[in-house]
């Protein structure tokens, strides 16, 4: 009885295929962390309309005293509904979900091989399905991507490579796509989700 013969890779392959894993890791990182705030942040849209679409609607059944109050609160209800309405504040969480559901199951992927047993078909594999996610994204905002690429860099220790942002940007950052300028010193992004 003869034993399957498993390839037999050169040292300069596996070197590749660990640098590959390391690279889907990591974009997959990234990604799963980005979608999550985006998930987190239209959750949060969608359940504060939803609120203040009740308490609009529960001021305007009490039928306030003051004619003043009533109109705001209805003006709140209209917009908070329209808001929703137009944004898809549900949907979008619902679909940032998934697609960080889809890169935390590479990372598992990833992780539950021995990073001392990646072979290139692994690393290939890992690399074709980050990539194949990636085509299914939104298109990113940069402001966000840097504050999930500075958290992981926390997170691994990498101090060295956060990339400092004001409080403005970091505010805005789910709300607007704003350009970055490398500081003196700071490379441009690489791997950000797109």
């Amino acid at each position: 009885m003869t034993s399957p013969e498993v390839p037999l890779y050169s040292e300069t392959e596996l070197d590749h295929a660990f640098n590959k894993r390391c690279d889907a890791l990591y974009k997959a990182e990234l990604s799963a962390l980005y979608h999550q705030k985006r998930e987190r942040f239209f959750e949060l849209a969608d359940k504060l309309g939803k609120a203040a679409s009740l308490i609009g609607g529960s001021a305007a059944l009490w039928k306030l005293s003051n004619g003043d109050v009533v109109a705001v609160m209805a003006a709140c209800v209209t917009v908070s509904s329209a808001l929703s309405l137009v944004f898809s504040f549900s949907e979008r969480s619902k679909r940032h979900a998934e697609l960080a559901q889809g890169f935390r199951l590479i990372i598992s992927e990833v992780l539950a091989k021995s990073e001392f047993d990646v072979t290139p078909v692994d690393a290939g594999s890992w690399m074709s399905r980050v990539c194949a996610l990636e085509a299914k994204e939104p298109p990113s905002l940069s402001a966000l991507t840097v504050m999930c690429q500075n958290e992981l860099a926390i997170a691994r220790g990498a101090d060295n490579k956060v990339r400092p942002q004001d409080i403005k940007t970091r505010m805005l950052a789910h709300f607007f796509d704003m350009p970055l300028s490398a500081s003196p010193g700071q490379t441009e992004l690489n791997g950000s989700p797109q």
